[in-house]
């Protein structure tokens, strides 16, 4: 049990961090616009949206992945006598 606890822990950190990178994007951009001063406000934009799409694609396929886990984990478990039962 203490080993799930310190996998969690570091699980939440890392999500965390990674949905953190995103909100950071008025940082980033200021140092990319200066290390590409000929990019325009609307390529950095650009950029941020990209970056975006594939946050919330990224959401979205973890929220399917949670739906197909939870589904495949009830038939996993199911009690004896619920549904068909197999025939030896």
């Amino acid at each position: 049990m203490k080993n799930r606890r310190i996998l969690y822990l570091l699980t939440g950190f890392m999500i965390i961090l990674l949905a953190g990178t995103v909100y950071t994007w008025t940082i980033i951009a200021k140092s990319i616009s200066a290390t590409y001063p000929d990019w325009t406000a609307r390529t950095l934009s650009m950029t941020f949206t990209i970056d975006m799409m594939g946050y919330a694609l990224g959401a979205l396929l973890l929220l399917l992945a949670a739906i197909v886990l939870s589904f495949l984990i009830s038939f996993a478990i199911r009690r004896p006598g619920e549904g068909k039962s197999a025939q030896y």
